[in-house]
């Protein structure tokens, strides 16, 4: 119930926080006239941002719930929100587009991978170092093979 009444309460304020955005740029669309230059951040920036974390969040919370680690939900989040791109949601494609989101999107693989290596146990490493080592292989050369395959039988003139 806890975390029923959290949703709640977060997409609450999103709703808050995408309205006051809505309200901000028509205000600047009034004010601009078309002809003045745009200072500052987007306010449908930083609506997009706060929905991916808050999206990246609750999914977190729900994995753990299932036994899972939080950050397999929060990249599912992320799919699941780069999926309404397809279902016709325009403002994901504009925040796509984003200097600073993409600026953003950088520096969350760059700690991802940080927070990832900080989580690393050589030792436990050691332990699998076969199995690792054949997915390692096989996720480079099934791939590879895969494409061959597809790109000779798509484009059979041009594949040696």
């Amino acid at each position: 119930m806890r975390l029923k009444l959290s949703a709640s309460s977060l997409l609450a304020c999103l709703a808050a926080l995408a309205a006051s955005a809505h309200a901000a740029r028509a205000e600047t669309a009034q004010g601009a006239g078309g002809g003045g230059a745009s200072h500052g951040l987007d306010p449908l920036v930083l609506v997009g941002v706060a929905a991916m974390l808050v999206v990246a969040k609750l999914c977190g919370e729900a994995f753990e719930r299932l036994r899972q680690p939080a950050v397999l939900g929060e990249l599912c989040g992320g799919i699941l929100l780069g999926a309404l791109g397809l279902a016709g949601v325009g403002a994901i494609e504009t925040l796509k587009a984003d200097a600073t989101v993409n600026a953003l999107a950088e520096i969350g693989v760059i700690i991802l991978l940080f927070e990832v290596g900080l989580e690393s146990n050589l030792g436990e490493l050691l332990e699998v170092w076969r199995s690792s080592l054949l997915v390692a292989v096989a996720g480079v050369v099934v791939p590879f093979l895969l494409g061959w395959g597809v790109a000779s039988l798509f484009l059979p003139g041009e594949v040696r």
